[in-house]
């Protein structure tokens, strides 16, 4: 389905709590930009540029919920294509690919937390367990999944999840913009 405006503003995440989140990771992003620019090193600075472009990015992804319709766009051509009682191999493919990528990021991002900040390394934790948290989501398997469905006070525990990890990264944020530059001598 191609985007239109329509569909973005009625996109497949509805209701108040999808947009709460979104709200809460544009947050989280602004604090990030603000955060960079208050950086007093060069490691915090690129680590809060890069942290804030990817919660950007969650943002409109979860919105729009791009990977659905990336799942159903590959789906289909599984099926065209002749490979769709094979896809378990792919998927397979896809999660070490995943798999691989966030071991990559992972070890960039604690090469920069070597000579972080505390905030940077307090955000860090937060978007390392964001990105397990999207991992295991995307990966869909099943008993995770059920897991995750389970409501709290009518909230399904998986919001309560992707929340809690974008507010360790708001607390990372605060804990830098609050954090005085000699103490950046002592870390």
């Amino acid at each position: 389905m191609p985007f239109t405006w329509d569909s973005f503003w009625s996109a497949h995440d509805t209701g108040n709590l999808p947009w709460l989140i979104v709200a809460t990771y544009l947050l989280a992003a602004a604090l990030s930009v603000w955060a960079a620019f208050r950086a007093e090193w060069v490691q915090d600075n690129r680590f809060w540029w890069i942290a804030a472009a990817g919660l950007v990015l969650l943002a409109i992804n979860k919105q729009l919920d791009l990977q659905t319709d990336l799942t159903a766009f590959f789906r289909q051509v599984a099926k065209d294509e002749g490979w769709y009682d094979q896809r378990r191999a792919m998927q397979v493919i896809f999660i070490l690919g995943g798999g691989l990528l966030a071991l990559g990021v992972g070890a960039y991002l604690l090469r920069l937390a070597m000579h972080a900040g505390p905030g940077v390394r307090l955000a860090m934790v937060g978007l390392v367990l964001l990105g397990a948290y999207i991992l295991m989501r995307a990966a869909s398997f099943h008993h995770i999944d059920v897991a995750l469905r389970h409501t709290v006070s009518g909230i399904r525990l998986h919001n309560f999840v992707e929340l809690g990890c974008i507010f360790v990264v708001i607390a990372g944020a605060v804990g830098a913009l609050l954090q005085p530059a000699e103490a950046y001598d002592e870390a």
